[in-house]
C-alpha cells in the first residue's frame, strides 16, 4: 500500500483532483477486475458531486455512453493487469474528443502519453491473484482529495443525501 501512495507524484495528484472537480460529467470506466475499482471510486465521487457516471452499463456500448463526451468531461479509466483492448482504445476516442483522462493502472502496461495523468500502482506479489489493497488506498487518497477540493458545495450535496436517506428510510 505504500509503493501505491509513494508513487503518486504531488502535482498531478492535485491537477488531475481539481479536474474531477471541474468537469462538467466525469465518467468512470472499468473492465474484468479493474471493474470494481471504477465502481468503487464512483461510489465514493457521488457523495460529493453528481455527473458521476459508470462504464460500460450493461446492455450498452461504450460509444453510446461517450458520443457527446468533449472537453468539458473528464474520463477515468481503470486498465490493470491483462487489460481488454477496450482500454487503449476507450483512451485513444477520449484523447480525440478532448476530454481530460485519468488513467489508472498497474507498473507494466505501455501506454505512455495515452492519458493526462497515469497513476500506476503495484498489484503483482508472490501469489498467483493479484493483489489491490494499494490501489483501494490510493482511490481513497483520491476520493478524500475531491471531497476536500469540493469543499462547501460538496458537504452540501452529502447533506442532501443524508436527508433523502433519513427520508426514505433506507437504513435501519
Amino acid at each position: 500500500m505504500a509503493q501505491a501512495l509513494d508513487s503518486l507524484d504531488a502535482e498531478s495528484f492535485v491537477a488531475s483532483v481539481a479536474a474531477i472537480c471541474g468537469a462538467r460529467r466525469v465518467f468512470v470506466a472499468g473492465w474484468r477486475n479493474s471493474q470494481y475499482l471504477a465502481g468503487y471510486l464512483r461510489w465514493q465521487l457521488i457523495q460529493v458531486r453528481g455527473d458521476v457516471h459508470s462504464l460500460p452499463q450493461a446492455g450498452e456500448t461504450i460509444a453510446e455512453s461517450l458520443a457527446d463526451l468533449n472537453e468539458d468531461d473528464m474520463i477515468l479509466i481503470f486498465g490493470f493487469r491483462r487489460r481488454v483492448p477496450a482500454v487503449a482504445k476507450t483512451l485513444a476516442l477520449a484523447r480525440r474528443k478532448g476530454a481530460k483522462v485519468l488513467y489508472f493502472t498497474d507498473r507494466d502496461a505501455g501506454m505512455e502519453g495515452a492519458a493526462d495523468w497515469t497513476v500506476r500502482c503495484p498489484i503483482r506479489g508472490a501469489d498467483a491473484l493479484d493483489r489491490y489493497a494499494g490501489v483501494m488506498s490510493c482511490l481513497h487518497f483520491f476520493a478524500m482529495g475531491v471531497m476536500r477540493e469540493m469543499g462547501g458545495e460538496g458537504r452540501a450535496r452529502l447533506a442532501r443525501i443524508e436527508q433523502d436517506h433519513e427520508a426514505l428510510h433506507e437504513f435501519a
